[in-house]
């Protein structure tokens, strides 16, 4: 949607094609609505540079839908963490961001080397997706389609000719973006592109209610197999994902083979016990989470990522034939958006 504004600022007449219902029925909506602020990577100084240049941008933009009535705590284990508590602060000294270290007893009983404030925020999935509606609505030159899954691709003189199975309407470009996040190999392969080397994941975010204790805070232990509990959007409801325990299966194919667990006659058994059982581990007796409902979507990896926990956003120009191209965007942090701006300013 953002390189769709982007492209219309540039007088080009752009097509917005969407698969679901709506836009951010999906990944988009179903996250820890993390605005990143570079805290989470510090084994991939990369992708904190890039969530530290767009961080302060994407507030401004979208400050509307922004949470930042919390306090951020960032918790570094005493074993297991891959990251210790010497080098987060190195870590945050070198980028010159905001690390204040706290009393780890204020929500920690063990197991929990040093706390820190920081500084990030949440971000309303739902916001954000009606005003970037609105704002695509309002531009003569730009059309939207929804519940349009594109399955059929055909080269017709010099244009390419998209088509659906699901509708009778026929569309042509000379340029397509391909921006479908975990149908991203499905597309690219439809255009003879190269597919992607990714990783699907199953994942569940479980919505809670928590205690007055923790209500005004968002807590994260880094850097391995733990835990984040943090608010959803701006309202009362809190997420609980664990590294350990929000995904339930992966798939290293073309596309997803487990979309079945998604659908409405069969759902995944929650791992919400098991995930309390880990945050029980470290938390204060007195701090309390109570199950409210699941959430499962497919999370995507890029494969040479697993081990540095890098999350680079992936840009690449295929050429085809006639002068036509085909643009795939893969990126897992919604702050990132402004990656676009810098290709089509590189590429023209």
């Amino acid at each position: 949607m953002h390189a769709a504004r982007f492209l219309w600022n540039k007088w080009f007449k752009v097509c917005l094609l969407e698969k679901e219902w709506d836009a951010f029925t999906q990944a988009s909506y179903i996250n820890q609505a993390r605005v990143h602020n570079w805290y989470h990577y510090p084994r991939s100084f990369s992708t904190a540079l890039k969530t530290k240049e767009y961080f302060n941008r994407f507030i401004n933009d979208f400050g509307f839908a922004i949470n930042q009535n919390f306090t951020k705590i960032y918790a570094i284990a005493e074993k297991w963490s891959k990251t210790n508590s010497i080098e987060f602060e190195l870590f945050c000294e070198k980028l010159g961001i905001p690390c204040k270290e706290i009393d780890k007893n204020m929500f920690f009983k063990k197991w929990i080397d040093k706390a820190y404030e920081t500084l990030e925020y949440a971000f309303d999935a739902i916001k954000i997706r009606d005003f970037m509606k609105e704002e695509i609505n309002r531009r003569s030159n730009i059309d939207s389609f929804y519940h349009y899954e594109v399955d059929h691709i055909k080269k017709e003189s010099d244009w390419i000719v998209i088509s659906s199975s699901n509708n009778d309407r026929k569309f042509k470009a000379k340029n397509i973006i391909n921006a479908t996040y975990e149908w991203i190999n499905k597309i690219n392969l439809l255009f003879w592109a190269p597919k992607i080397d990714i990783k699907y994941e199953l994942a569940e975010m479980v919505l809670c209610n928590v205690s007055k204790n923790i209500r005004n805070y968002w807590l994260t232990i880094m850097d391995w197999e733990f835990f984040s509990i943090m608010p959803f959007w701006l309202g009362w409801k809190f997420s609980l994902s664990s590294v350990k325990h929000t995904p339930h299966e992966d798939c290293h194919k073309d596309v997803p083979n487990f979309q079945k667990n998604k659908n409405s006659y069969w759902i995944p058994e929650t791992n919400f016990p098991k995930m309390l059982e880990q945050t029980k581990d470290f938390l204060n007796d007195d701090i309390e989470i109570k199950y409210d409902k699941s959430l499962f979507t497919t999370k995507v990896v890029l494969s040479s990522t697993e081990n540095d926990d890098a999350r680079p956003t992936f840009i690449k120009k295929y050429d085809l034939e006639n002068d036509c191209s085909l643009i795939t965007i893969f990126s897992g942090k919604i702050n990132t958006i402004y990656e676009i701006e810098d290709f089509f300013l590189n590429n023209n």
